[in-house]
């Protein structure tokens, strides 16, 4: 699995983060090809091309409801299942417990 990432082609990797994070964004690089776009209301458009985006699925989630992904949207979807999927483990954690 490591040798197609390595051989895919890079992509554009784009999402939204909320105003009270959009300074962190502009001012600190998380990647070489990050671009910080400011948008109406504060929030940040940021972007970056990058190889083996589905490796960045533990870092967008560590952000929190703070950052959304805009695109690609196979990666959108894939955090969104991951996110699902969590809650589900919460959820039915509650039900054995009542």
């Amino acid at each position: 699995r490591r040798e197609q990432e390595e051989q895919a082609e890079p992509e554009m990797v784009c999402i939204q983060v909320v105003k009270r994070l959009a300074e962190r964004f502009r001012v600190f690089s998380y990647h070489d090809s990050q671009l910080v776009k400011t948008l109406p209301g504060g929030v940040a458009e940021v972007s970056c091309n990058v190889t083996g985006a589905r490796e960045m699925i533990p870092w967008l989630t560590s952000w929190g409801p703070a950052v959304q992904v805009l695109e690609p949207e196979w990666l959108r979807q894939t955090l969104g299942d991951h996110l699902e999927n969590t809650l589900a483990c919460y959820k039915s954690h509650e039900t054995e417990e009542e």
